[in-house]
């Protein structure tokens, strides 16, 4: 564990080795997984639009944005602007994905294959799948996308339009049907994942679930559920010891306003720093912002203003897991 008192100290694994240390090759429990990702992000995420389609009893959408809230975009140039800073440096992964439905963006193609232009990726794609029609799946398809995973969370349709209010489920079913159909028409190399929470409705249905997609799709990927810092109501577990979120260590999230925050499920924006026209990505990384946080979690020891605090969801980020760690399972990658 980091002391205190060397606050501005990366932590990062040493090359060729498995022992996590920092600069001066202390070993610490936790940090940065690589040099390279101590100097610069290797994981960049946008939340492109605070819209969605549907009411889902495990997101707090409903709850935190109500019919007043305007409805917003990432703005293309935004997206570019941090697309270029990316340009030339190792980025694992770029997931576009929002506090709603990314498909509603308007661009969402074009900031797809802008990434691939600039070398930067690779690329991948969370969505409901709702709204996957013949013209869309064909934008998809044949753009320069990774990896698109659809949210599906239920294996029967009663259960499906319990957790995914508002949505049909022969609808969606038949939409990713139909993708899977043209991918495999034109040879497309676009990895395709489902992906399912478990909650209390769906608990039963995880089995049938797997067995139902595990033949039709690239990856099938089940999640535990979590509190969104304390917005959605789950059991915590109790007397667990600790450990540092890993998401201060692994990525920065650029939300739909373009403000740069490090926690992909806070809705509140209680860890955003600053928007992207007034720091780089870089300096975000670098700044005393990130490394006050960083070391909180290091040490256990948490402001009386951190969002982080209180929050039980680190309990859902083991640090031998993550997202970034299923995109390189896709990529044929040792994780």
């Amino acid at each position: 564990m980091a002391e205190k008192d060397n606050e501005n100290i990366p932590i990062y694994s040493q090359p060729g080795t498995s022992v996590k240390c920092d600069e001066r090759k202390f070993p610490a429990s936790y940090g940065f997984e690589s040099q390279e990702c101590a100097e610069f992000p290797t994981y960049i995420m946008f939340d492109i639009t605070n819209v969605c389609n549907s009411k889902c009893i495990h997101c707090p959408h409903s709850t935190v944005y109500s019919k007043s809230n305007t409805p917003v975009f990432l703005k293309l140039d935004v997206y570019k602007k941090v697309i270029d800073e990316c340009a030339g440096r190792k980025i694992h992964f770029v997931r576009i994905t929002a506090d709603g439905e990314p498909l509603l963006h308007q661009e969402l193609i074009v900031m797809i294959n802008y990434a691939s232009k600039q070398k930067v990726g690779p690329v991948g794609l969370t969505t409901n799948g709702s709204l996957l029609n013949s013209s869309t799946i064909k934008e998809i398809v044949e753009s320069d996308l990774f990896m698109i995973d659809i949210s599906l969370d239920a294996a029967k349709s009663t259960t499906y339009e319990k957790i995914r209010n508002g949505l049909s489920f022969e609808k969606t079913i038949n939409n990713v049907k139909s993708l899977l159909e043209y991918k495999n028409k034109i040879g497309s190399p676009l990895k395709v994942m489902v992906s399912f929470v478990k909650q209390e409705d769906n608990l039963s249905e995880v089995e049938e679930f797997e067995n139902y997609w595990k033949p039709l799709v690239d990856k099938v990927l089940i999640r535990e559920m979590i509190s969104n810092v304390n917005l959605v109501k789950i059991e915590k577990g109790n007397n667990v010891a600790r450990w540092p979120c890993p998401h201060w260590f692994r990525r920065i999230v650029v939300n739909y306003e373009g403000v740069i925050k490090a926690c992909p499920i806070d809705w509140k924006n209680g860890t955003a720093y600053m928007h992207v026209s007034e720091t780089s990505i870089y300096d975000a990384w670098h700044s005393d912002f990130y490394q006050k946080n960083r070391f909180e979690h290091l040490n256990n020891n948490f402001s009386t203003d951190s969002i982080c605090k209180d929050c039980m969801d680190w309990q859902g980020s083991p640090w031998e897991l993550g997202y970034e760690k299923v995109v390189a399972g896709l990529k044929g990658e040792a994780s």
